[in-house]
């Protein structure tokens, strides 16, 4: 019986660290029990949280691809085997997922090429979840057509083999000004 839609991988991941916050959050409530004195603890605790606190600062990238991490594992549209294009500007990455990781996300495109995308990114920018028509892995996007039978071209104008008339005989019912 299936209790969850994570991975068993990124369900042990998830469970570690709550097991971490959950045991960090007993051991102190039992200090508090047996009356250890907090005087000295919390000043070498409140040193190594500031320490900790401006390393996290100048890495802030960790803290927020953890964050993400973990709003990517709750959505169905980022698990394994869906493809996703992701657009930078005028540029695309796009690839089929083989990995979430704490840190990044992993991409294989159709060449074979692995590309790792941080998690914090892949959130803050727009994407395009199984679309319809592949591009080709990265790269630049050009100006795009539609064509009259809805094909998609990228790069060139579609232009139609119809013959256009310049002539005043398309405008016989026009009054002439």
């Amino acid at each position: 019986m299936k209790i969850s839609r994570l991975s068993q991988e990124s369900a042990k991941k998830a469970f570690n660290i709550v097991r971490i916050i959950v045991g960090t959050i007993t051991l102190a409530c039992l200090f508090i029990v047996w009356g250890i004195d907090f005087s000295g603890l919390l000043l070498i605790s409140t040193s190594l949280i500031t320490v900790t606190g401006v390393a996290l600062f100048a890495n802030w990238s960790l803290l927020s691809n953890i964050t993400a991490y973990f709003i990517l594992l709750f959505q169905p549209s980022y698990s394994r085997g869906n493809f996703v294009r992701i657009f930078e500007g005028d540029n695309f990455v796009e690839g089929t997922i083989i990995e979430v990781n704490l840190f990044n996300i992993r991409l294989l495109t159709d060449d074979n090429e692995t590309i790792t995308y941080p998690n914090n990114l892949i959130l803050t920018r727009i994407t395009m979840l199984n679309p319809q028509k592949k591009m080709q892995g990265f790269g630049k996007i050009g100006p795009v057509s539609v064509g009259v039978d809805g094909e998609v071209s990228q790069g060139a104008s579609h232009q139609s083999n119809a013959p256009q008339s310049h002539t005043n005989e398309s405008n016989e019912g026009l009054p002439r000004g």
